[in-house]
């Protein structure tokens, strides 16, 4: 399993703050075993996922606070059944 994780934070003012985050996932692996010996697996799996996320807080004044958030995930999930 091998899964990348990657944030970025800036302070661009005193006023304002900002970030990124990147998350890539990348997984190989079996869902079952075979069955008798000299069988192939029965399903292979992968996962090949990722979610991105990024953010803006800006303190207009000691009142009022402006804050967005946004992010986006997929999940991608390949499962291949054995050659007959």
């Amino acid at each position: 399993d091998d899964i990348y994780t990657a944030r970025i934070d800036a302070n661009p003012s005193q006023s304002q703050r900002v970030f990124g985050r990147v998350t890539i996932t990348r997984r190989d692996s079996t869902n079952a075993l075979q069955q008798f010996p000299g069988d192939e697996d029965a399903v292979t799996f992968q996962d090949r996922s990722f979610a991105i996320a990024g953010g803006h807080t800006w303190i207009i004044n000691p009142s009022v606070t402006n804050v967005f958030t946004a992010g986006l995930s997929k999940s991608v999930n390949i499962f291949t059944p054995p050659t007959i």
